[in-house]
Order: C-alpha cells, then structure tokens, then sequence
C-alpha cells in the first residue's frame, strides 16, 4: 500500500483492495510494519505482488511460481520490473494506470498522484488467474 507515502499515490487503492479482498485471499504488505523475517515469509508465500516504485526491489524474493504485477505512471515502459521478472524467473505484467486531472498542472513528476484502471485491472487479473491457475478466486 502507498497510503502513508509523500506523493504517488494510488487514489483508488481502496477500491482495488477492496475488489481483490472480495475475490481473492488478500494480505496487504506493510514492510515498515514487518520484521525482515516477516517480510521474507509473506512474500515467499506470495502468488500475486502489487507493487509501485521503491517496493519493487522486494520482488526479487517473491517465489517462481508467481506475478509481479507493476503499478507505475502511465508513461514509460517498467525496464526494471521486466528485466528483475526474466533474471528472478516470475511472471510480470504493468498495470494501466492515468494520471489524476488535478495533478497533472503539478510541476514534478514525482508528486502527481495515478489510478489505476479498474476496468482494465479486473480484466487483466482474472484473465491471468484464468491462465495460470496460480490463485482461486473465492
């Protein structure tokens, strides 16, 4: 979760957790609230990992026989998530997201808060669960 970051946000992260809770067995990753070894077992046990700027090196623990699904703006093309899924060997896939109408007048890059398209993001998880068989839906 980015609830408690400066800038970046998900603006509908609610809605999101609330979907996948609803349809899946969902733990939300909270590293600044975890021992190491806290940290190390959830996401050794992880099948599907969203993840956003800075927690994207967590990734390179998630075990071979899951997704990492990437959460970043809308412009640019992810290279780091990619090149980690190929070397840690776990499959990836880039989240589409938009820029919020309010923060696009916003001078630096890094403050301008996204969302992530719910329509699309329901699509592109249940035709990756439908595929991979990694997840039960509830």
């Amino acid at each position: 979760t980015r609830k408690n970051a400066r800038w970046r946000k998900t603006t509908n992260e609610d809605e999101i957790i609330s979907w996948l809770s609803n349809n899946f067995k969902t733990e939300i990753f909270e590293p600044e609230n975890l021992s190491i070894n806290q940290q190390l077992d959830m996401l050794g046990r992880t099948k599907f990992f969203f993840a956003a700027g800075a927690s994207i090196p967590f990734s390179m623990f998630l075990p071979k026989d899951s997704v990492f699904f990437e959460i970043r703006p809308p412009k640019g093309h992810g290279v780091v998530g990619r090149c980690w899924a190929d070397m840690f060997r776990f499959g990836y896939h880039k989240l589409e997201t938009k820029w919020n109408e309010e923060d696009i007048k916003l001078k630096n890059f890094h403050e301008q808060d996204i969302t992530i398209k719910m329509d699309k993001l329901i699509s592109d998880v249940s035709k990756i669960v439908e595929l991979t068989g990694l997840i039960k839906k509830k």
